[in-house]
């Protein structure tokens, strides 16, 4: 039986009748020693978080320009108080904070165990969790089977090869309007309901984070913690993704679940449209015992003589399948994969 032990939290300070302070998002995840905290602390427009079904694409390019605005708490002293504890974590220059914290006895984190105060100054500002929007809590206790999945062009259409395609969807389609990559929600849902634990990854950043928690809302995917990467400038949206840059961050969040998750047997799924094929081929080798499966989605014509040769090597050496697909619904049909 799954009892739920994860969380993703928002929290909120309100400092004018517009602009709050807001860890956007702040996840846990708890195994039965420690609880991981981490999470995006941002000075925001409050308005930017309310998303609608029927508003007119002005308003999403709005949000979207000002989403890239907000300002960071760099450098700034959180204090976390839990079961009579206080621990205190220092943001770093894009506003994150991450901090372990110890567990006694195994017990679960309820969302009334934890106080946030926020040090400005000589005030500390107590920052008070909210009661509606997209508060949400993910969990399993002592989970044996997870899904670490990527997002752009993986569940969500994003255009990351063609950079005019990909900034116009993004200024005129909010997330009721963004497209799902077809027969992946009934893909996911079938691992879902055999008792896999969803967990994404994406180099997308931390600004997307209410329109991507809101797509998978809206499109019935299995909901889980969503790890992205630093919230980002207007001045430096149109940079060119550093390739190094993108496979760091997404080595230290499979990593993390590794590390949480110790009995936890994964499934790798993602696109070839950038480094995915590479960055699982490197945990199956380095983790064999901890990797099930890996799912490539092809977003090019075919996948590559050497990724072709990687998939061969897997099987061979691992017997770790990477199946390359064009449409999820060969892999439900095959007799060869199936989830089980």
């Amino acid at each position: 039986m799954y009892i739920r032990t994860n969380a993703i939290i928002y929290i909120f300070i309100l400092e004018t009748p517009i602009t709050r302070y807001t860890i956007l998002p702040l996840i846990g995840l708890q195994n039965k020693n420690k609880f991981w905290l981490e999470g995006h602390i941002v000075k925001i427009n409050q308005k930017l978080l309310h998303i609608k079904d029927q508003e007119k694409y002005w308003r999403n390019i709005f949000r979207v320009i000002n989403s890239y605005m907000p300002g960071s708490i760099e450098r700034r002293i959180l204090e976390i108080h839990f079961n009579s504890q206080v621990f205190r974590v220092i943001t770093n220059r894009f506003g994150l904070m991450r901090i372990k914290i110890p567990l006694e006895n195994g017990n679960m984190i309820r969302q009334e165990d934890l106080k946030f105060y926020l040090l400005k100054k000589n005030e500390k500002l107590r920052i008070e969790l909210p009661g509606s929007f997209m508060q949400c809590f993910y969990s399993k206790e002592h989970p044996s089977r997870g899904v670490i999945s990527d997002i752009d062009d993986t569940i969500l259409v994003t255009h990351t090869r063609n950079a005019v395609k990909k900034i116009h969807t993004l200024l005129v389609k909010n997330a009721y309007k963004r497209k799902a990559v077809k027969e992946m929600r009934d893909f996911y849902r079938a691992f879902a309901d055999q008792g896999y634990s969803f967990f994404y990854v994406s180099n997308s950043e931390a600004n997307l984070f209410p329109m991507i928690r809101l797509f998978l809302e809206h499109q019935n995917l299995p909901l889980g913690p969503v790890f992205l990467k630093s919230f980002k400038k207007w001045e430096n949206l149109f940079e060119r993704k550093k390739k190094i840059t993108a496979e760091i961050h997404k080595r230290e969040k499979i990593a993390l679940l590794l590390e949480v998750f110790p009995d936890m047997k994964f499934i790798l799924i993602g696109d070839d449209s950038r480094q995915d094929p590479e960055i699982y081929s490197f945990f199956a080798r380095n983790f064999p015992e901890r990797i099930q499966e890996i799912y490539i989605r092809n977003v090019m014509k075919k996948p590559s003589p050497l990724r072709l040769a990687e998939k061969q090597n897997l099987w061979e050496e691992f017997r770790i399948p990477m199946i390359f697909f064009n449409s999820p619904a060969d892999i439900l049909k095959s007799e060869k994969i199936s989830v089980n």
